[in-house]
């Protein structure tokens, strides 16, 4: 796949903790081979790196669904996770947030799994298993473009992303281990385990001939009102047992807390992650 062209949307110095620590935050609109309604499709991702000198490390950070599916509103609503982009560009790391189309400033039409007669997302799994394979062909584009860059170390690339933005990074680093280091898979699955056909949708695609060699980090919390432990670690067996290698790491929550939102609970993940990125860096 190639990409024709990067356009930039804006480009900005961030000034974080009264200039404690500043990032340079692009927003720009790559190229990609499809059309829609006989227009070029074009995807937004929202870049943030660090000031010094590159080639940086990268994380790709994918986002996740937009809850049930049935309000079109959010689906252009621009997906940024600024506390994981500055504690990752002070570690040294860049962090890219892809859009997928339909979300976001990227054009084309959402279509990941919703029914067709607007009431949101189905448990259907031909729907589910239509709508993750567009997703990856999202990020293969964006992928495309961000390891032609001369800011951005191609050979370290770890693929991230919260919920089905986690998921997509397990699955995608398993399908293309020339282009991923490592995986780190916050609170993933594709439809939450409420659907009757949840095991079928979220662990079949883990299953078929994974043999990755790469490092995947699984990051979850208890009290999940998506995706339950049992079924998350489901998953990750299914993962493990096809020749995924993995490790999971499950953090508390009280019980008024939702433990689906535990990206936003960086004092508990932190240290687990910055020694598995230290090992990636090492690794290579």
């Amino acid at each position: 796949m190639s990409i024709i062209a990067r356009h930039a949307l804006s480009a900005a110095i961030v000034a974080v903790a009264a200039g404690a620590f500043a990032q340079e935050r692009l927003r720009e609109r790559i190229s990609t081979p499809w059309l829609e309604q006989g227009r070029p499709v074009q995807l937004e991702v929202v870049l943030s790196k660090p000031l010094t000198k590159g080639p940086h490390p990268l994380i790709v950070f994918n986002h996740g669904s937009t809850g049930r599916g049935d309000n079109p509103a959010v689906f252009r609503e621009t997906f940024i996770a600024n506390q994981f982009a500055r504690w990752a560009n002070e570690a040294g790391w860049a962090v890219a947030f892809p859009q997928r189309r339909g979300r976001g400033q990227s054009d084309g039409a959402y279509e990941e799994g919703l029914a067709a007669d607007g009431s949101g997302y189905t448990c259907a799994p031909a729907a589910a298993r239509s709508g993750m394979e567009r997703a990856l062909d999202d990020l293969g584009a964006v992928m495309a473009d961000l390891r032609t860059r001369p800011d951005i170390d191609p050979a370290r690339i770890v693929m991230a992303g919260q919920s089905r933005g986690g998921f997509l990074a397990v699955v995608y680093g398993a399908r293309h281990p020339e282009q991923v280091a490592a995986a780190v898979n916050f609170v993933g699955g594709w439809m939450t385990d409420k659907c009757p056909q949840a095991e079928q949708i979220n662990a079949d695609p883990l299953r078929p001939a994974v043999k990755w060699p790469r490092p995947s980090l699984w990051i979850y919390g208890e009290n999940d009102s998506v995706y339950s432990l049992v079924h998350s670690r489901r998953n990750f067996d299914a993962f493990v047992g096809a020749g995924g290698t993995g490790s999971m790491a499950v953090f508390p929550a009280g019980p008024s807390r939702d433990g689906h939102r535990l990206l936003y609970e960086s004092q508990a993940w932190q240290p687990v992650l910055r020694q598995f990125l230290a090992r990636v860096q090492e690794s290579k």
